[in-house]
């Protein structure tokens, strides 16, 4: 499915490759993304509830009340506020190296190719098996 056909039914739950990319475009500025992404960090907008989170972004609350459980060297791409929202969302588990990769790809399409080729790196170790810095 693509971004496009998502559009036009948005209640069906996405890929995890579809759903970082749902999540991507709901940011105003992939330069911000690709700084996040250096810095495992996630987003997440209130306009839709659309976001990536880093294991390292889920609190007690999120994990004891929510039970989010976000795995080392996932993501998790949230939509309409996450499963835990009342307005029927969805938690895709996303590789990663898969989000970074479709991260890269969106900064090359709009012409960010100094943060496409920094994101593209911490991609790199991972698929060695190590983690990104």
């Amino acid at each position: 499915m693509t971004y496009e056909e998502w559009q036009s039914n948005q209640w069906i739950v996405p890929d995890p490759a579809l759903a970082a990319l749902i999540s991507i475009r709901h940011w105003s500025s992939l330069q911000e993304l690709a700084q996040f992404a250096t810095e495992r960090h996630g987003f997440g907008d209130a306009n839709g509830g659309f976001g990536i989170q880093y294991p390292s972004d889920a609190d007690e609350y999120d994990r004891e009340v929510l039970g989010i459980k976000i795995p080392d060297g996932y993501v998790l791409a949230e939509g309409f506020g996450g499963e835990s929202s009342d307005y029927g969302g969805y938690d895709v588990l996303v590789p990663e190296s898969q989000y970074l990769t479709v991260l890269a790809d969106e900064l090359l399409r709009a012409g960010f190719e100094r943060e496409a080729a920094e994101v593209h790196a911490l991609v790199l170790p991972q698929e060695r098996g190590g983690k990104t810095p």
